[in-house]
């Protein structure tokens, strides 16, 4: 199994981990965030991590545990790749903790679960056959969220990935959206942490002419723009 196909094989493990989640959870107890949720709004590059947000920390725990159960059943099912299915991750980040709340609204608003309920969407998407119907974060707090961590990943191979991300949640977002990024933005991060951010996506922009180097500099040239 070569690089390509070994990462296509984690994804569709992954994606068939979240398919799992969303049967024995419920659609309404979780809402996905992070990659998987880029795709269910641009189907172009599928995750191997899973990202989701729960209202509290007894749905994280229990959430886990289930998480922990399905890994298992699935090693067991690609014994030839068991250790790299081990590598495959949830992250559940809890409504209530003070890292989302640290996110702000468009009213400068702490972020919260009735929030982010009230604004998620119900997406249907396939992949590799496979289609699951989950609840998905909106655009603009998805934005916010891959601008804090494009920022702070000590891969750059994860880095790069937020980006294009970045972009592809700008190509699907809404002039509402954009309306409301323009105002989540600063009232989620000081002025020095915007302007780090967007040197930053200047320095990637002219590092080379690759996908990601266009994707940042499209980024850059639109917060200039909507940041109010």
């Amino acid at each position: 199994m070569d690089i390509i196909q070994y990462r296509q094989t984690l994804n569709k493990i992954s994606f068939e981990m979240l398919s799992t989640l969303v049967e024995e959870i419920g659609i309404d107890n979780f809402v996905v965030c992070g990659g998987w949720a880029v795709y269910a709004y641009y189907e172009e590059e599928p995750s191997v991590d899973i990202d989701i947000i729960v209202e509290n920390e007894n749905v994280r725990d229990i959430t886990q545990q289930l998480f922990s159960y399905i890994k298992d059943n699935f090693e067991n099912m690609y014994p030839d790749i068991k250790e790299a299915i081990k590598n495959i991750k949830l992250d559940i980040f809890v409504a209530d903790s003070q890292f989302i709340k640290n996110f702000k609204n468009e009213n400068d608003e702490p972020i919260d679960w009735e929030y982010i309920i009230q604004t998620s969407e119900i997406q249907e998407v396939t992949h590799k056959n496979i289609t699951i119907t989950y609840r998905v974060v909106s655009v603009p707090i998805l934005f916010i969220m891959k601008f804090l961590s494009f920022y702070q990943r000590t891969r750059q191979e994860k880095t790069h990935k937020d980006i294009r991300d970045l972009r592809r949640i700008l190509y699907v977002a809404t002039n509402d959206d954009l309306y409301k990024i323009s105002y989540m933005i600063p009232n989620t991060f000081s002025d020095k942490e915007i302007e780090e951010r967007i040197e930053y996506l200047e320095y990637i922009a002219n590092l080379n002419n690759d996908e990601t180097s266009k994707y940042a500099k499209i980024i850059t040239e639109t917060l200039k723009k909507i940041i109010i």
